[in-house]
């Protein structure tokens, strides 16, 4: 385990009412019943009476103006407003007794603080796709204060109750959304709000727009000029003009739109007319709202049915383990401030037990007394009569949980009688035991009564003792142990299982591990179950702490021993066990109630329709929410999978995303989604989904007041664009739920499609025009698609041309290039994505882009333009250098030279004798050819290749390039234009050169020179690179400045006067 991870073993699995977006809302006769509205405990509580008032005005204009927009179909009746338990609400006169004990869990409508991205900009939270529900309309307290105009807050809340109640979504575009844009383009170069509306919107366009991109050009709508616009409610409800949803007279399926992508370009009224609302309703008579304040009513009500016919005793055990597990739940398990009632019944017998609050002892025994002096189950059960007397019990509350535990072991042949004898209370049925070969169509129906009820069921499991040659059966005690944990999930308790072990030996020693104890409450159970047949008084359990601690149990059953302890430690906890025989198993289990902490991280999960209701068709599948939070912020990119298990032990495992592609309906919103994908039909499933900080790209959205801005941006585009200033590391962590029980019910999939691809892009690529989009899956968003139907024409044409592709690549990112066959043409362009059966897919979003006649210059990025700025720069400095030493040639030639000749760097000044140093002996050896001055005298003879790196006589070698005129040499040899004088050079003077000879020979008369650095000898005369004498050796005359210079080096070019010629040596070509 990583150091300083914080890791939940076990977090408390939230099953969350906003899964049934639209649980206890009924309509009658067109009036809406049911709603709640319910304020948040952190508001401020003397502006109780404000918040009340100004609900009630907003929710009266919304009422009438729905009736009218639906032609006299709908409006709102009634409306329960939940106000915090805690708040006096003076001024408030008509609070009443919270009956059916709403809370901020049960609203449909919530007021809360300014949201840290919309602001005070009311939205939905609307994971699901066209045409389902939303989980709950938001309203800031500053919109619900603030809002003058009870005529435009009105008009908001119709906008949002479409949304939330009939799955229609915003019909105008979103700011810098690449997807559904604030304008689009309708021709080259023109661009056209982003609204669905009767008449053209007139407004203001930003300076961005001469660029040419969608996403950069916005519109601002001018609220003073457009009193001519009357739809569409999800477009511009901001103004007055508006009262009315677009329809297919007035729908504009052009734009890119949120709600043209979802639902295929279908008007919102078209989707409205779908639901069953609209179905079931005529036009009716507009009537007032009533109203009805309460305050927030903490405990959950339950009261248990529980099936005593003779198939509950069959099997020994069968009906002990159903008895002792509700009374455990009463007496050990349940809180303080919980309501339990009871109804035993069979086919001609029926009692019930009023409700009772668990606020004492006394309260908890009187109905478990009730059950534990039952005997043998008899008869066949009836379900109508046990129903109707659980709703009886419950109408004096009006509200609360039937919690039916019977029999599934031979069909029960549905009856709508039985759903009507509920009177509309949820009923959670609980199967045990549960053939699942035998239908359970009539406890479906039940738990349909309230959407996104389970039915949870214990897979009938016997156990065999042998006696001599016969066998006995006893229900098994793992059907005991998940039953309790099916309990559990009722309401009334928040208690977790922490660990478990079983054990089927005589002597059994079972360890219960305990990590992250202050993740819990200090209470905690520790239970023991076993069979009815092993007498408990055989039975020795001893229960040792982490701190070889002795505990004993507090509560003891015929199938059960329950400790309670105090004080839960990290480590292990030992059951030991010591039995006279062994029959079934012994199972035991630790649990605690995790800490309510805000700190502490939760997940949260629910279902397109309900857990116990995961729908299949054979085109579609259900998708599966889940959303993780930590004090009431939402956790942003965090890795999230879900574990689907069958009861056989076959796993599932899926990747969940909130990137607004595929099952995702929104980016960024901190609800991950997924299509569920691979399971099978009509059968019992547990789900767990584990969150962990992705490698630390998790983010935690939303700062505390005050020390961030916050945005202003309307819910919600392609995805929801949150800047970094907003979002807080929330360090490494994993985090997981308990199993979550659901069930597939339907039709099992034919041939899934490619989920509908809703993130197109184009850009120009040249002439072409390049498509990009995230890969779907090849069956919704599992595994990948590889054949695509490009689809285009020019921008309201309909001819439609077609282009078939394949991408089998890799990468999540899929891009195809299309030429279209007119430059500077509009065009649009759509995808269908093709599966590996041949099953299309729907048609993505519509994006626009032209065919270019001629390649723009592409615009320079910044960085390119800061190269070609310090290029110049370093350019313009090189020519500047360049110049400057073309003009100082005469004074740095020689050092250019003998940098090059030498491989040398000059690191001081040129003059400097430190400079040139002599070279290394290899290099010397090398470059033995190379003739350059040696000596630091005119007199010395050059006797070692290392006296040539001596430091040359510059300053004479600046002289003779004042004074001579150009070269006429011969590749660097040649004699130099002399004067009219005759000049004589003296040769060099080398044992090694001179040739015996009985003439004497004027060479050696002379000094020997010193060589210059292109292998000339050098006279002291600083005018040339020759020894000039004061007389010529041949005329002996003095030489006069009248000698042209015309002969190249007489000494060697035949002409002998009186003298010898001397000998000739080659000369070594020493230019480099």
């Amino acid at each position: 385990m990583m150091v300083g991870a914080r890791v939940l073993l076990v977090v408390m699995a939230l099953w969350i009412r906003q899964a049934v977006a639209t649980q206890g809302i009924s309509l009658t006769n067109g009036a809406y019943s049911g709603v709640v509205v319910a304020l948040r405990d952190d508001l401020n509580p003397t502006l109780c009476a404000q918040y009340v008032q100004n609900i009630k005005d907003m929710i009266a204009n919304g009422s009438s103006l729905l009736f009218n927009a639906t032609n006299n179909k709908v409006y709102f009746g009634d409306v329960t407003i939940v106000v915090p338990e805690t708040w006096a609400c003076d001024g408030v006169t008509d609070i009443s007794t919270n009956s059916m004990g709403l809370g901020w869990a049960d609203s449909h409508l919530r007021i809360g603080p300014t949201h840290v991205l919309f602001k005070d900009n009311p939205w939905t939270q609307q994971p699901r796709r066209c045409g389902q529900p939303g989980d709950f309309i938001y309203f800031s307290h500053n919109f619900i204060l603030s809002n003058t105009s009870v005529k435009s807050s009105g008009k908001l809340l119709v906008h949002e109750w479409a949304k939330f109640r009939w799955g229609v979504f915003e019909e105008y575009g979103h700011p810098s959304d690449p997807i559904y844009p604030s304008t689009y383009h309708t021709a080259v170069g023109v661009f056209n709000p982003n609204y669905c509306s009767d008449e053209k919107i007139s407004g203001t366009f930003s300076s961005q727009c001469t660029n040419n991109v969608e996403k950069d050009c916005s519109f601002t709508p001018d609220l003073m000029s457009n009193d001519n616009v009357t739809s569409s409610l999800l477009a511009a409800p901001f103004l007055d003009s508006v009262v009315k949803f677009c329809d297919t007279s007035d729908h504009d399926r052009l734009p890119p739109t949120k709600h043209n992508v979802l639902c295929n370009q279908l008007s919102t009224m078209e989707v409205i007319s779908w639901h069953q609302d609209m179905k079931s309703s005529s036009q009716n008579t507009f009537q007032d709202t009533s109203f009805s304040v309460v305050k927030a009513e903490p405990g959950d009500i339950i009261v248990f049915v529980l099936d005593y016919s003779s198939t509950m005793g069959q099997v020994p055990s069968r009906w002990d383990f159903l008895r002792d597990s509700v009374c455990q739940f009463i007496e050990m398990i349940a809180t303080n401030n919980t309501k339990v009632g009871l109804v035993i019944f069979n086919n001609n017998w029926v009692d019930g037990y009023p409700l009772l609050t668990l606020d004492t002892v006394a309260n908890r025994q009187a109905l478990t007394s009730v059950i534990k002096n039952l005997l043998i189950p008899s008869g066949n059960k009836n379900l109508l009569i046990g129903i109707s007397k659980a709703a009886d019990i419950l109408e004096t509350v009006g509200r609360g949980t039937i919690a039916l535990v019977t029999e599934n072991l031979s069909e029960y042949t549905p009856n709508p009688a039985v759903v009507s004898a509920a009177k509309g209370h949820r009923v959670v049925p609980i199967l045990y035991p549960c053939n699942t070969t035998v239908p359970q169509n009539m406890y479906d129906d039940l738990a349909t009564i309230v959407p996104g009820t389970s039915v949870l069921t214990v897979f009938n499991k016997l156990d065999k003792f042998q006696v001599g040659n016969a066998d006995y059966v006893f229900q098994s005690v793992s059907n005991y142990e998940t039953l309790m944990e099916h309990l559990l999930t009722l309401g009334g308790n928040s208690i977790v299982v922490v660990a478990k072990q079983s054990c089927s030996s005589l002597q059994c020693l079972m360890i219960l591990p305990v990590a992250n104890s202050t993740q819990y409450e200090s209470d905690f159970l520790i239970e023991v179950l076993h069979s009815t047949s092993e007498n408990p008084t055989f039975y020795n359990v001893a229960i040792t702490g982490p701190a070889n601690s002795i505990h004993t149990g507090d509560s003891t059953t015929y199938t059960s021993l329950v400790s309670k302890f105090e004080s839960l430690q990290d480590g292990n906890y030992f059951v030991n066990v010591s039995r006279l025989f062994s029959v079934t198993s012994v199972n035991t289990s630790l649990l605690a109630t995790p800490k309510t902490n805000m700190s502490s991280f939760h997940v949260l999960v629910w279902s397109t329709d309900g857990l116990s209701n995961l729908i299949y068709t054979t085109t579609s599948v259900p998708t599966l929410f889940v959303m993780v939070t930590q004090m009431w912020r939402h956790v942003l990119h965090a890795n999230v999978t879900a574990v689907i298990t069958h009861k056989n032990g076959e796993t599932v495992t899926l990747k969940l995303y909130d990137n607004g592609i595929g099952g995702d309906t929104t980016g960024n919103d901190g609800i991950y989604s997924a299509y569920l994908v691979g399971l099978n039909v009509n059968v019992d499933v547990s789900i767990t989904v584990t969150a962990t900080d992705n490698g630390g790209q998790a983010r935690l959205l939303g700062l505390a007041a005050g020390s961030a801005p916050v945005t202003d941006q309307a819910c919600c585009g392609s995805k929801l664009i949150i800047p970094t200033e907003l979002l807080d590391d929330p360090g490494s962590f994993t985090v997981s739920s308990l199993g979550v029980a659901g069930r597939t019910a339907g039709k099992q999939p034919n041939s899934l499609p490619p989920a509908q691809i809703t993130d197109l892009k184009s850009s120009q690529a040249g002439y072409s025009v390049l498509l990009t989009f995230t890969a779907p899956g090849d069956q919704l968003d599992q595994g990948r698609a590889t054949s695509y139907i490009i689809q285009y024409q020019v921008y309201e044409n309909n001819q439609i041309q077609q282009v078939n592709k394949t991408d089998k690549g890799t990468d999540t990112t899929v891009q195809f290039s299309l030429l279209p066959p007119y430059c500077d043409t509009l065009y649009t362009f759509t995808v269908i994505a093709i599966s590996s059966q041949g099953t299309a897919n729907n048609v993505s979003n519509e994006v626009r882009n032209q065919g270019l006649c001629s390649v723009p210059t592409p615009n320079l990025t910044k960085g390119e333009i800061a190269g070609i700025v310090i290029g110049s720069l370093l350019g313009f400095i090189i020519i500047i250098i360049i110049i400057y030493l073309c003009l100082k040639r005469d004074h740095l030639e020689d050092v250019w030279l003998w940098q090059m000749l030498t491989c040398r760097c000059i690191r001081n000044k040129k003059d400097d004798s430190t400079v040139y140093n002599k070279p290394p002996p290899k290099l010397a050896a090398k470059r033995s050819d190379i003739i350059r001055s040696n000596t630091s005298g005119n007199s010395e003879p050059i006797r070692t290749i290392s006296d040539l790196y001596t430091k040359p006589n510059l300053h004479a070698k600046r002289e003779i390039r004042k004074n001579r005129q150009e070269d006429m040499d011969d590749g660097g040899f040649g004699e130099h234009l002399r004067r009219s004088e005759n000049i004589q050079m003296n040769a060099i003077s080398d044992n090694s050169s001179q040739r015996s000879s009985p003439y004497p020979n004027p060479y050696n008369t002379h000094s020997t020179m010193p060589i210059n650095q292109v292998g000339l000898p050098s006279a002291t005369n600083p005018n040339y690179g020759y020894a000039i004498k004061q007389k010529s050796y041949m005329t002996n005359r003095p030489l006069e400045d009248s000698d042209d210079g015309s002969h190249d080096n007489f000494a060697y070019d035949g002409y002998s006067g009186n003298g010898l010629q001397p000998p000739r040596k080659p000369r070594v070509n020493t230019q480099v």
